[in-house]
């Protein structure tokens, strides 16, 4: 093992040697000590090798010598002590608390910081005195702190300071929205009503835990009076309190013109609450605003576009004639029809006539262009509905140029009427698959034998 005294001199590999042989080894004082000699090392590897074993020993010998290092000068250094003490729990809590009324503001606000991640409740007083802190970065984070510890005994405190601390409404309300009923709902109804578009936010991102159809209908008459920046928030908690308490789930009439326009909100989270809350009030023209939406952004996205079109009985026949009408592409509308008639959920198509012939003559005609999963979800649709029009979306199958999909064509067609499908049989005995080649001689050999009806 790699003498201490030397250890600081050696090469950083060899450094990182000599720690990963402790990691074998009991956690004693030696390999804490030899931890902390290369805590602070000019080589990024070493250092986080030596938080990895301190973690490891973590005990609160470990945390007193990582705490120093939150007053480094040196950024890396001390976000890493920062990590390293918050990776130990509980055991880096007292040791935290050391530099909580350091001199120096930045090491007030870091510990502060780091404690908001600790098991550290039962430290909130402590943590609470600097809510009069001279410095207003470290209110805030003593605000923050308070709020992720959730020190309920301060909502009332917090409340007060409301009306003192402009520079530090955010946090407050933030803060607050952790402490359950222990906030009146008047409260948060009141700063939705800010003029900073910030708090707005904060709040109805607050509103939306609690329930009620009187906080819904309070919730709808700020609409108008919100921030645009606030307004994709307050429509997703409008959209929460109706799924978790509200009992008529039918759409305000007022509330529909900005789920539409929040469908093209840059975060996926508005988006999906858009959707799921435009399904409660569909009708073609939703419809048609929703499925452009579809393959374009996210797989969560389009999740929830599915799960709410299959609640509309018209939703494929809306989208068979947006195609024909050249309003969405064909890339988009048959994988997200394919995807709508799965687990034969047919009732989408409301039993429009000719729907499974005009659709299966859609995949026929943009067959090259649609992507292997969804010719393979085509393959096993059209073996529902055999007809004329399904065998020869089956039969492109067979010819296609990935394995995967002539491979499952091929299974399809043992269990329909091969007879069908002879002449493409026929080519696939000469496949340069091995397999391919040996599933086709063998049906088509008791396809010559009268074997298969």
């Amino acid at each position: 093992m790699t003498d201490q005294g030397n250890l600081s001199k050696r090469s950083p590999s060899e450094k990182r040697f000599a720690l990963e042989e402790l990691f074998d080894t009991p956690c004693d004082n030696q390999a804490i000590m030899k931890a902390a000699l290369l805590f602070a090392d000019s080589d990024r590897g070493v250092r986080e090798s030596a938080a990895r074993l301190l973690v490891l020993c973590s005990n609160e010998s470990a945390a007193n010598i990582v705490a120093p290092y939150i007053e480094s000068k040196n950024i890396s250094i001390r976000n890493l002590a920062g990590d390293t003490l918050v990776r130990m729990g509980f055991n880096a809590v007292k040791p935290v608390l050391k530099y909580l009324n350091s001199p120096n503001k930045d090491v007030r606000k870091f510990a502060i910081d780091i404690l908001a991640q600790l098991p550290a409740s039962s430290e909130a007083d402590k943590i609470a005195h600097h809510l009069v802190d001279e410095d207003k970065n470290v209110i805030c984070a003593a605000i923050d702190a308070l709020g992720s510890l959730q020190a309920n005994s301060y909502a009332k405190e917090l409340i007060q300071l409301y009306s003192r601390y402009e520079f530090a409404r955010p946090n407050i309300v933030h803060a607050l929205s952790k402490f359950g009923n222990n906030v009146p709902v008047d409260f948060f109804l009141n700063s939705l009503s800010d003029r900073d578009p910030v708090v707005q936010l904060a709040s109805a991102e607050a509103l939306s835990f609690r329930g009620g159809s009187s906080i819904l209908n309070l919730l709808i008459e700020k609409m108008e009076a919100v921030s645009p920046l606030a307004k994709p928030v307050l429509v997703h908690s409008i959209i929460k309190v109706m799924e978790n308490s509200y009992s008529d789930r039918s759409l305000p009439p007022s509330l529909k013109p900005h789920l539409i326009e929040m469908l093209d909100d840059p975060d996926p989270l508005y988006i999906r609450a858009a959707i799921r809350g435009l399904k409660y009030s569909f009708d073609d023209n939703t419809l048609k605003n929703v499925i452009r939406h579809y393959g374009q952004k996210s797989d969560s996205i389009d999740i929830a576009i599915v799960d709410a079109l299959k609640e509309y009985t018209k939703s494929a026949n809306v989208i068979i004639h947006e195609l024909k009408q050249g309003n969405v592409k064909p890339v988009q509308a048959i994988p997200l029809i394919l995807n709508l008639l799965g687990e034969n959920n047919l009732q989408v198509t409301n039993d429009v006539p000719g729907f499974f012939n005009d659709l299966c003559s859609i995949i026929e005609n943009n067959y090259t262009d649609i992507e292997t999963e969804t010719r393979v979800a085509a393959v096993e649709f059209c073996s529902r509905i055999l007809s004329e029009d399904s065998a020869k979306v089956i039969r492109l199958a067979l010819k296609d140029s990935e394995y995967i999909v002539r491979s499952f064509a091929l299974d399809i067609v043992r269990d329909l009427d091969p007879r069908m499908f002879l002449d493409e049989l026929k080519v696939l005995q000469e496949d340069y698959n091995e397999d391919i080649r040996d599933a086709a001689t063998e049906i088509v050999e008791e396809i010559a034998k009268g074997n298969r009806n």
